[in-house]
């Protein structure tokens, strides 16, 4: 008797909409040039874009720390404590500060090292 096999694993339709559709930022950056890879909406938001495509071709995070030294203490912090949940500051595409909670995930790949923070918290100052 023939059987029929139903995969029920999620497809990448599945993964796009919630990384689309998350009330958390989330994006990856390249952490040797700090240049945006890719983002969410709501990331872009929090930085204050209102389009995704922009924020990804403009905004890059070594020149959005306000203090001159905050990359480099972020990088240790990661780096000594994987996995943990760091609070930051950031300046927005208006030169606002913005406070951020992220967790933020170092891989080592061929291009260097990217990281990918799901900000579940951003409160404007």
């Amino acid at each position: 008797m023939p059987t029929t096999t139903i995969d029920n694993s999620p497809d990448d339709d599945f993964y796009r909409s919630l990384f689309e559709n998350s009330a958390a930022g989330i994006g990856r950056t390249d952490w040797d040039s700090g240049r945006v890879l890719i983002a969410n909406a709501r990331l872009a938001e929090i930085f204050g874009y209102e389009d995704r495509e922009e924020f990804v071709r403009n905004f890059n995070f070594t020149e959005h720390y306000p203090d001159e030294d905050g990359r480099q203490q972020l990088l240790e912090f990661y780096q000594e404590h994987p996995g943990k949940l760091a609070r930051t500051m950031f300046t927005r595409k208006d030169g606002s500060l913005v406070h951020v909670e992220a967790e933020v995930a170092l891989l080592k790949v061929l291009t260097g090292v990217l990281s990918i923070p799901p900000v579940s918290n951003a409160t404007k100052l």
